[in-house]
């Protein structure tokens, strides 16, 4: 069975290759951008009561 070229002679394939691969790259960038997102806001809500320490720190404990 011979195999099947899906290219056009005037190379437009070849363009909607890279355009295809450059939308996927950024689709790919957003996903990742998404879940670094993510992860810090649900590690910030996980700290919403902070520490004594930290307290301290920021001079709103009174001297104990």
């Amino acid at each position: 069975m011979t195999r099947r070229r899906n290219r056009r002679p005037d190379g437009a394939q070849l363009r909607k290759q890279h355009s295809d691969r450059a939308l996927s790259l950024m689709l790919l960038g957003d996903f990742e951008t998404g879940l670094w997102a993510r992860s810090a806001i649900t590690a910030l809500a996980m700290r919403r009561h902070p520490i004594w320490p930290e307290i301290a720190e920021f001079g709103t404990a009174k001297n104990l």
